[in-house]
């Protein structure tokens, strides 16, 4: 229970950042959270720790800073035009790098086969890694609340889907936020991903 405790964490915070950006309200959270209680794995926490210590060294700069990671996460990620990192499982899974594939509707599927659906159906995609880590983070709580064939039914969706699909293109996602991103705090969070899809 108390690593699922430490995941959920890890998994609202990236959630929160890849749903609606760097806000005040989640650097503060980031600073907040009692790492040593959440007894992560080993690799989660350093990245964690790390992420932790890069956000404290900068709290005091809010809001200033907030706005220079906003204008950041923009560019990198939201536009307008062409962004150097794309948030969408599809464009690295597909052959063609295009968005909307077959693959989209294969994680929609993977949603509703683990009892839940996508609320903003059609506003966003479905594999828009905001909304993967989102499901991840439901799922976690679904299996934290539950016992025996319930929830082992729900650990049994939540690996196929971190197997079969998150995997497979989390860990090319954080090599190019990594390599576009000018912030310290998108390349810990760029490490954090990487971890979170091992």
């Amino acid at each position: 229970m108390i690593a699922l405790r430490g995941q959920l964490v890890i998994y609202d915070l990236l959630r929160r950042l890849f749903l609606t950006g760097p806000s005040p309200d989640l650097l503060e959270a980031i600073v907040a959270v009692d790492r040593v209680s959440l007894s992560l794995p080993s690799h989660l926490d350093h990245d964690f720790e790390t992420m932790q210590a890069v956000v404290g060294e900068n709290i005091e700069r809010l809001p200033s800073w907030d706005e220079s990671l906003l204008v950041e996460f923009t560019r990198l990620m939201v536009g307008p035009g062409e962004t150097p990192v794309v948030p969408y499982g599809s464009f690295y899974l597909s052959p063609t790098r295009n968005l909307m594939t077959e693959e989209t509707m294969g994680v929609r599927t993977m949603y509703l086969d683990a009892g839940m659906a996508v609320q903003n159906l059609n506003r966003i995609p479905d594999d828009h890694l905001g909304i993967e880590l989102e499901f991840l983070y439901c799922l976690t709580q679904k299996v934290a609340e539950e016992t025996g064939e319930a929830r082992a039914r729900l650990l049994e969706h939540r690996e196929r889907f971190l197997r079969d699909h998150y995997s497979k293109w989390v860990p090319e996602f954080a090599v190019a936020l990594e390599r576009a991103a000018t912030e310290l705090f998108f390349r810990t969070i760029a490490s954090l991903l990487r971890s979170t899809a091992m």
